[in-house]
């Protein structure tokens, strides 16, 4: 409303201008009755137009001619005799329309060649990136295609030897004869060896097509679809933590993303780059310490309000894909941690650690509060500190405990109840060189590109359905606008408004948008839904870069709510900085540059319609 007013206020005004200079100059061609009537007849006239002309995407440019005519106008009148116009004689009215028109003529015609040149530009750069994909996209075919090929000569080869070893058998050949003398090879010598997977084409097998894609949700009742290494994981958690264990291999979680593998293409795969670690100690009692410590040394971040002593067999449907023992949901207003997986009933069992604005009691009274939920309650503020503060953990983080007053850390067992005086540590590692960013084209079948320092962008997966509107997403109210809000194995969720506002949007995997409880990410607006490049592939869930081990809600603000500077960014590490989403939007001034996420509360189904890219920016290492 009040942006109407103003804009009906100039819009008056620059009628005004208009209408004044007109009247002036048609009085010295014609006669000069009634000047102040003319002008106040024609300023509507002209006041209407200009207001529709400053809702358009020339709105900065209609503003600055209507402050250059008020400018020659007040010129003029400080100049002449009296403040108004009227008396002037004929040159200076024809001087006054040179100032007045010749230039806003010009800046008109030279506004218009720039926006057709922005334009120009703005198709070139969408065609050359058209171009760019559909040249990976041959690239990856021929590549494809090549594979097969050499599968299919292999096979060929492979058939025209047995044919001739079946000819060799015949009655009356040599070679028979010998292979009747010869000893026969025990099963155990004409069996290849175990340890090295055969070559494609070597064996009729290979030529056999791959078995039809299963939905990942069947993972969570059918052990079979999720191997482990059971040792591997039993001396875990019973010997102190040294070093990575066997590969685990629970779902998706640990394996890359499937890239093309072309020669000095990629320089270091990012699942063995350098990490940075640091730990958060919690002790699980009442007014326990929650402790960050970073290289040894030792700070409060918080205390624990209620401990937690029991489970919940009921995780939420996405925990199904983390690995027990590791962080199944990172968020600025929770942290769920899994202990188990339920295969009879096809659920995760978790708990809770919770920032204080979520508890279910008087925080003054905590001490005589008894817990019986699967939550632990902190005094940390959501999207502070552990929750989306500056030491988030990562989804997969893993989480030891220490209970009966032992010394060592243990990997958290299967199956592991949490008890009062138990503590917990979860070591998050992250990536010291992180990707720069990854960015989503927001439409159907649009491709999700991720940038690497030092590497060209290259793309990943592909947008199945894009998103349109914000919804009402618990706990978007704790993270600030363009931030991400929580990150677990099946959910990107990303705020659209400022600290205290709920408003966001979702992006998720392609399988878990067909779960039962996701119907609304299929029917309305508020989902983008994703997956790999390829439709045979296997959906994303539980796997980096997007549902593990990358993402995270980071956002250390630069000033405190008092209005004081935060001192604790003052020389921050990388792992303290913060992820930023940035968006291109089809109704900006410039169509191709990346701005922050407009603003969008609540529920408005159609809030990001203009919303053509959505890019994340990953924090800047050092």
């Amino acid at each position: 409303m009040k942006k109407l007013l103003a804009d009906g206020l100039i819009a008056l005004t620059a009628g005004y201008l208009l209408a004044h200079f007109l009247t002036l100059f048609y009085n010295h061609w014609y006669f000069a009755e009634h000047f102040w009537l003319k002008v106040g007849v024609l300023t509507p006239l002209f006041a209407l137009p200009y207001g529709i002309a400053l809702q358009t995407p020339w709105r900065r440019f209609w503003l600055g001619l209507g402050g250059f005519w008020l400018l020659m106008h007040l010129a003029n009148l400080l100049s002449a005799k009296s403040l108004t116009l009227e008396p002037l004689h004929f040159v200076q009215v024809l001087d006054f329309e040179a100032a007045l028109i010749w230039p806003s003529v010009i800046a008109v015609v030279i506004q218009a060649l720039l926006l057709e040149f922005r334009a120009h530009r703005g198709e070139q750069r969408e065609l050359k990136a058209v171009r760019r994909q559909l040249k990976m996209r041959r690239r990856l075919r021929r590549y494809d295609a090549m594979h097969k090929a050499e599968q299919t000569i292999a096979l060929l080869l492979a058939a025209a030897l047995s044919l001739s070893l079946l000819a060799a058998g015949a009655p009356g050949s040599c070679l028979a004869a010998e292979a009747e003398a010869a000893p026969a090879q025990t099963e155990a010598e004409s069996a290849p060896d175990a340890g090295e997977p055969a070559a494609p084409g070597e064996n009729a097998e290979a030529s056999e097509p791959a078995a039809p894609m299963h939905d990942r949700h069947s993972e969570f009742s059918d052990p079979a679809l999720m191997p482990r290494t059971d040792g591997a994981h039993k001396r875990a958690q019973q010997e102190p933590y040294a070093g990575e264990p066997e590969a685990l291999n629970w779902g998706g979680v640990g394996k890359l993303v499937k890239t093309p593998e072309w020669p000095d293409a990629y320089q270091v795969p990012m699942h063995l780059r350098q990490r940075e670690s640091f730990h958060i100690i919690i002790d699980n009692r009442q007014d326990g310490e929650i402790v960050v410590e970073v290289d040894g040394q030792q700070r409060v971040a918080g205390h624990v309000l209620a401990p937690v002593a029991k489970t919940n067999p009921a995780g939420f449907t996405a925990s199904g894909w983390a690995e027990p023992g590791h962080i199944a949901a990172t968020a600025v207003n929770a942290i769920h941690i899994k202990t188990n997986h339920d295969y009879t009933a096809g659920k995760a069992e978790i708990f809770s650690l919770v920032p204080k604005e979520f508890a279910d009691f008087d925080v003054t009274q905590y001490k005589s509060y008894f817990n019986s939920s699967s939550t632990l309650f902190t005094d940390i503020a959501g999207g502070a500190e552990i929750f989306g503060g500056q030491c988030a953990p990562l989804v997969s983080s893993r989480v030891e405990v220490r209970t009966g007053g032992a010394s060592n850390w243990l990997a958290m067992p299967l199956g592991y109840v949490p008890a009062a005086g138990d503590s917990l540590r979860i070591t998050v590692e992250r990536r010291k060189y992180q990707p720069e960013w990854i960015e989503f084209e927001n439409r159907f079948g649009g491709l999700i590109w991720i940038k690497e320092i030092g590497l060209e962008a290259y793309p990943i997966g592909q947008v199945l359905k894009p998103v349109a509107g914000s919804g009402r997403f618990t706990g978007t109210q704790y993270a600030e606008l363009g931030r991400i809000r929580a990150n677990h194995p099946g959910v990107i969720d990303i705020s659209t408004t400022k600290m205290g506002i709920i408003g966001g949007f979702q992006i998720i995997p392609r399988d878990h948008s067909m779960s039962s409880e996701m119907t609304n990410a299929r029917l309305l607006t508020q989902w983008m839904v994703v997956g790999p490049l390829w439709a045979l592939d296997e959906s994303w869930e539980g796997t980096e870069p997007l549902f593990n081990d990358y993402l995270y809600p980071a956002f250390t603000p630069a000033m405190n709510p008092d209005g004081t500077v935060n001192e604790a960014i003052q020389g921050a590490d990388a792992f303290l900085d913060r992820f930023t989403v940035r968006g291109r939007y089809s109704d900006s001034p410039d169509p191709a540059k990346y701005e922050l996420l407009r603003e969008s509360v609540e529920r408005v189904d159609d809030g990001l319609k203009t919303l053509t890219h959505v890019r994340i920016y990953f924090p800047r290492p050092d």
